[in-house]
C-alpha cells in the first residue's frame, strides 16, 4: 500500500459545462465514416486535458491527438459531465468519450479502445488510516457520479455519496460529511493542492487501463478498428 501526504493550499476551480454545449449534442445524428468524430471530454484537471478553441490541450492531449491522427479521423470535442456523457453515448448522440477507464459495466454500453495509458485511483482522508479495504469498516465514501471509483469502495461502507463535480469532494472531507473521497490520483493531486493548509492522506486504491469508449455502431464504419489500432501505436 503506497501512502502520500498532501497539504491543501488556496481555493479550487473546476470547469462548468455550458448548457448550450450539451444542447448541441441532441442535434447531432450518428457519425458516418467521412464525418468528424463527436468526442465527449469528461472532467479532469485542465493541465491534464481540456478543450481550448476546439483543440485538445494538456499533458494527455498528445496521446489523444496521436490516436485520432493515426486513425485518420477528424474529431470535434465537447465538454460533458461523466454521467451525462454516458447517456449521450448510449443514445448515439456522441461517438466517443475520453478519457475513460475500462470496466465490465462500461463494456456493456460501448467499445473500449484498448489501453492508451494506466491511471491510479486513490482514497483521500483527513486522518491517517490503516489500509482501507481491510482495516477500516463502516466508513462514508464520496466519489464523482458514474465514476469507476465505485468499484474500489469496500462492501463495509455505510454510505456512498455521489457528486456532480470532483471539486465537491475535498470540502466534504473537511466538513466531516464523508470519511473517504475516491478519485484518480491526477485529480487528487490538483484538488488537494488548491485547498487551504490542511493535512490529508492518500492511499493508492488500485489502477485501471484508460483510453476511449466508442459507440458500438461505429464498427460498421471501420472507425472502431482504426482507433483501436491507433491506440496500440500511440500507447505509453
Amino acid at each position: 500500500m503506497v501512502k502520500r501526504i498532501f497539504r491543501w493550499q488556496g481555493g479550487s476551480a473546476i470547469n462548468i459545462v455550458a448548457p448550450a454545449c450539451l444542447a448541441l449534442l441532441l442535434l447531432w445524428s450518428p457519425a458516418r465514416a467521412d464525418e468528424p468524430l463527436r468526442v465527449g471530454v469528461v472532467e479532469v484537471p485542465g493541465e491534464y486535458l481540456s478543450i481550448v478553441e476546439g483543440r485538445l490541450e494538456g499533458l494527455l492531449a498528445r496521446l489523444y491527438r496521436c490516436v485520432f491522427a493515426q486513425a485518420g479521423v477528424d474529431a470535434e470535442f465537447v465538454p460533458v459531465p461523466l454521467k451525462r456523457g454516458w447517456f449521450h453515448l448510449d443514445r448515439g448522440e456522441l461517438d466517443a468519450l475520453i478519457p475513460m477507464a475500462q470496466t465490465a459495466q462500461r463494456d456493456e454500453i460501448g467499445d473500449f479502445a484498448g489501453e492508451l495509458f494506466n491511471t491510479e485511483y486513490a482514497f483521500i482522508t483527513v486522518e491517517d488510516m490503516p489500509p482501507i479495504p481491510n482495516d477500516a469498516p463502516g466508513l462514508r465514501y464520496g466519489l464523482l457520479r458514474g465514476s469507476v471509483g465505485r468499484l474500489l469502495v469496500p462492501e463495509s461502507a455505510v454510505m456512498v455519496e455521489e457528486v456532480t463535480s470532483g471539486a465537491q469532494l475535498v470540502p466534504m472531507l473537511k466538513r466531516d460529511r464523508i470519511d473517504v473521497a475516491v478519485m484518480p490520483t491526477v485529480l487528487a493531486d490538483v484538488l488537494v493542492s488548491q485547498q487551504d493548509d490542511t493535512e490529508v492522506f492518500v492511499q493508492i486504491a488500485g489502477s485501471l487501463p484508460v483510453s476511449a469508449y466508442l459507440m458500438p455502431e461505429l464498427k460498421a464504419t471501420g472507425i472502431t478498428g482504426r482507433v483501436k489500432q491507433a491506440v496500440g501505436e500511440c500507447r505509453l
